[in-house]
């Protein structure tokens, strides 16, 4: 009996623990300069700093530290947004956009077919455009490319490289 007992405390503790809120992650994030080859976009091409963006991120992440970048040009059209966010953002926001099927490239997913706005599927994908993401508990880390084909292998390593500068 005394087992059972002690078997259904440590099931208690276990279960209190999963269940409690979760502090929220406010260590800055860290953007790099250049991202996979890519230099940073003008400021007048910085989504992260328009407001409507940011106060939508700041609902979306709950507390949680974020911040994005873009890297590239819009002539010709080959723009790179960059976001980081310090929980799962799996399923919202840009990783939200991208549907299967994926492609691996170790912890990186990658996607050419989008979530539409009216609600409806990419039947194909887009050469013209790429997500691809790496997530855990703790850290998203998303691409999403615009323009020209994007090498994804290349965007994989340079989500992997953002990866490692978050501590």
């Amino acid at each position: 009996m005394a087992v059972i007992v002690a078997a259904a405390l440590v099931v208690l503790v276990v279960l209190a623990l999963q269940l409690r809120p979760r502090t929220a992650d406010t260590r800055p994030v860290v953007l790099p300069d250049a991202f996979a080859g890519w230099t940073s976009a003008p400021q007048a091409q910085q989504f992260a700093q328009a407001g409507d963006w940011r106060g939508q991120s700041a609902h979306a992440y709950g507390g949680n530290a974020y911040d994005g970048h873009a890297y590239g040009t819009r002539l010709p059209v080959n723009l790179l947004n960059l976001v980081v966010a310090r929980t799962d953002a799996t399923g919202f926001g840009d990783v939200g956009l991208g549907v299967a099927p994926f492609t691996a490239h170790g912890d990186v997913r990658c996607t050419r077919t989008f979530h539409l706005p009216d609600g409806t599927t990419a039947s194909r994908p887009s050469s013209g455009m790429l997500m691809c993401f790496r997530a855990d508990e703790h850290l998203t880390v998303s691409v999403v490319g615009l323009g020209q084909e994007q090498d994804e292998s290349r965007i994989a390593a340079g989500i992997d490289d953002v990866w490692g500068l978050q501590g």
